[in-house]
C-alpha cells in the first residue's frame, strides 16, 4: 500500500474511532462531525489509491468534500451505495457542524 493511502486509512480509523467514542458518550452532534471527516478521508484515500500519486493530488487537493464525492460519483470511482453513504455524512455531519 502507498504511504498517501496508508496516511488516509489511518485518518479515516482515527476519525471513525473518535466518532464512535463521542457517540458512546451522548455527544451525537460531535460523533457526526468525526463520521464526516472520516467521509472525506475515505474519499482522498479512493483517488490515491486509484489513480497515480499527481493525478490523485491534483483531484483532492483544495476541494470541498461535496466536490470529493462529486467526482468520485462522476469518475465511476465508487458504487452508488458508497456515494449515498459519503453523501449522508456529508449532509448530517453538515447539518451537526454548523450554528443551527
Amino acid at each position: 500500500m502507498n504511504i498517501k493511502v496508508k496516511e488516509k486509512s489511518d485518518d479515516f480509523a482515527q476519525w471513525a474511532q473518535i466518532a464512535f467514542e463521542h457517540h458512546l458518550a451522548g455527544r451525537y452532534e460531535d460523533a457526526l462531525t468525526n463520521m464526516r471527516k472520516s467521509g472525506e478521508a475515505v474519499c482522498k484515500a479512493i483517488f490515491l489509491y486509484k489513480l497515480p500519486y499527481a493525478n490523485a493530488e491534483t483531484k483532492i487537493t483544495n476541494k470541498s468534500y461535496k466536490e470529493l464525492i462529486q467526482l468520485l460519483s462522476a469518475e465511476n470511482h465508487a458504487p452508488r451505495k458508497v456515494i449515498n453513504w459519503l453523501e449522508t455524512f456529508q449532509i448530517h455531519g453538515n447539518i451537526a457542524t454548523h450554528d443551527n
